[in-house]
């Protein structure tokens, strides 16, 4: 499930969230890798900040414009951003 959202009219910090998830850390960890190295390399950008690496649960790549979301199935139910 991978969700994009036009945030730039209620959030002055972001213009977009991209939201995504999977069933386990692991693959949870895995998409995240996976973007942040598509990204440098295809587009030569680097997330500001990471975090939520330890756990994995949820992840978040800054990019300024964009706010990368990754979190595990459990979590996107609990928090459900997409309210």
């Amino acid at each position: 499930d991978i969700i994009a959202y036009d945030v730039s009219d209620v959030l002055s910090i972001t213009d977009a969230f991209l939201l995504a998830s999977a069933p386990n850390d692991r693959q949870v960890k895995s998409i995240v890798d996976e973007i942040e190295e598509r990204l440098n390399k295809e587009l030569g950008v680097k997330p500001v900040r990471r975090e939520g690496d330890r756990e994995a649960r949820w992840v978040l790549l800054d990019y300024v414009d964009i706010g990368v979301h990754v979190q595990h199935s459990e979590e996107r139910v609990f928090y459900a951003l997409e309210r």
